[in-house]
């Protein structure tokens, strides 16, 4: 109801909006980015160790070696995110909130080389789709459906559904 409402105000019921005005969509790309840290599109990613190291001060990892990050872990941590890491609060990115935290704790798109060099246009996109949805239609999920997650080159729902019914016009 929240992104609902914003789409409504920063965009208006007619017309197309502008490429401008999706990045005024603030609370829809809120949505989009706690949909991301509950759910990244890239699992994981590794990185080798350049000298012998610690980790955290408590495991040793010698030159060479390799760690795997599992974003899906990183984005629950609890230190960097709070009590309720796995619940959905899309209010974790708020300006306030992003800039308290380290920014390596959300990485989504994975890092460094490897990391999507379409990140910026597919959120672009995703916030222009999902306001749009938002927009003209009223969507329901199943009820009864349970995350079940297909492992691809990414992750994503299996099995997931929405029913779309045309919205009804604004009074």
């Amino acid at each position: 109801a929240r992104a609902r409402a914003e789409v409504d105000e920063v965009w208006g019921t007619e017309g197309e909006p502008a490429y401008e005005q999706v990045a005024k969509l603030r609370y829809v790309r809120r949505v989009l980015d706690e949909s991301l840290r509950l759910w990244p599109t890239a699992p994981g990613f590794a990185r080798e160790a350049r000298e012998d190291t610690v980790l955290g001060g408590v495991h040793p990892m010698r030159r060479g070696a390799w760690a795997l990050v599992l974003a899906a872990m990183l984005h629950r941590d609890p230190a960097a995110w709070g009590e309720r890491p796995e619940e959905f609060d899309p209010d974790r990115f708020a300006p306030s909130a992003v800039r308290a935290r380290p920014a390596h704790v959300f990485k989504p798109f994975g890092t460094g080389a490897r990391a999507c060099i379409g990140r910026q246009f597919a959120l672009h996109e995703a916030t222009l789709v999902l306001g749009l949805l938002l927009r003209r239609y009223d969507l329901h999920a199943d009820p009864a459906y349970r995350l079940r997650v297909a492992e691809r080159l990414t992750l994503m729902p299996d099995g997931l559904t929405l029913r779309l019914t045309r919205r009804a016009p604004a009074a």
